[in-house]
């Protein structure tokens, strides 16, 4: 256990605690509107698992949990419209996310959408609220170029994603498109905070996005057994040489954010602030080895859900989480 973690747990958890309360409290507000639509106006394109991840996923998490820690990073509060921007991403991510995926717009439409979202009209209401939350991003943001270097890059990134579903795609092939999908997307979110991108800053946010998109495969991992998706855990037998990517990927972005020319301790702040929600990815896939071990090899589909899903909500787990974090070098 490292002391400097034990001295900055009830400090963190308070960060945590007021963090999500300002963005529970801003979404009531400040999108009040778009809970009234979906309420009143849904067509059924707005599907519950979508609204849950416009309001309390990627909605919540993006300015709650990855812009407040930025924030920490430059030494100063996000105002209303970081937040504002920061929350409209959000909101369409998960949209965007099954535009792609789910194939509900053609690949032109899609350019078209994202290039020129005013001159787009649907009567879907899943697609009119992509519209209003991406137009506002557009209209407001103040590093435009840096924006649209990171869409272009996305929308490559998906597009590869789909090379996911072939059972023949190598390990190596998958990592990538992990990597940049994650990596890519963190970066993606930090384009909407007004103060520039200091000297090695890319790398180090492509990193923990990279490590934020691996930790999501890790509890994605019955979903994707279910949907036929290929990821760097569905496609090992074994676990260690997955273990071994992780912490060393981990490792490397801690190091790498101790090279930007922030004040030390923001970066500690930041690094404090962070590094929790990658101990709960490392609580997941522990559990996930312990499997292996019982049953010699990694056979996830041999499993019921019951045993291969970790419900982070218990206790025990949530133990787990602050033991992994307190031993984390920060």
């Amino acid at each position: 256990m490292k002391a400097s973690n034990l001295y900055s747990l009830i400090p963190v958890l308070f960060k945590m605690y007021r963090a999500f309360g300002r963005q529970q409290k801003f979404l009531k507000l400040a999108f009040s509107e778009l809970y009234r639509r979906v309420g009143e106006e849904n067509d059924g394109t707005v599907t519950s698992g979508c609204f849950y991840k416009m309001t309390r996923y990627y909605g919540f998490a993006v300015p709650a949990v990855l812009g407040e820690g930025i924030c920490m990073l430059r030494g100063y509060k996000m105002n209303e419209t970081e937040r504002r921007l920061s929350t409209s991403q959000g909101i369409i991510t998960g949209i965007y996310d099954d535009f792609i995926d789910k194939n509900r717009l053609q690949a032109d439409q899609i350019i078209k959408i994202t290039r020129k979202p005013g001159d787009f009209s649907s009567d879907e209401l899943i697609t009119q609220i992509f519209i209003e939350h991406w137009s506002y991003v557009i209209e407001h943001i103040m590093h435009e170029a840096f924006l649209w270097q990171m869409v272009e890059k996305i929308y490559k990134v998906q597009l590869e994603t789909k090379k996911q579903y072939d059972p023949g795609l190598s390990f190596d092939s998958i990592r990538q498109i992990t990597f940049d999908k994650g990596g890519y997307s963190v970066l993606f979110y930090r384009s909407v905070f007004s103060n520039q991108l200091m000297e090695n800053e890319f790398e180090a946010f492509y990193k923990l996005g990279a490590l934020l998109q691996f930790g999501n495969d890790i509890f994605d991992l019955k979903f994707d057994l279910e949907e036929g998706i290929n990821t760097m855990i569905t496609k090992s037998d074994h676990l260690q040489a997955v273990i071994n990517i992780f912490y060393e990927l981990k490792e490397d972005t801690i190091r790498s954010f101790y090279r930007l020319p922030y004040r030390h301790k923001d970066i500690r702040n930041f690094l404090h602030f962070i590094m929790p929600v990658v101990s709960r990815c490392e609580v997941c896939l522990n559990h996930l080895h312990k499997l292996e071990k019982t049953a010699g090899m990694f056979r996830p589909r041999d499993h019921s859900r019951k045993e291969i899903v970790c419900d982070m909500e218990k206790m025990s787990n949530f133990l787990r989480t602050l033991k992994y974090y307190l031993n984390t070098d920060i």
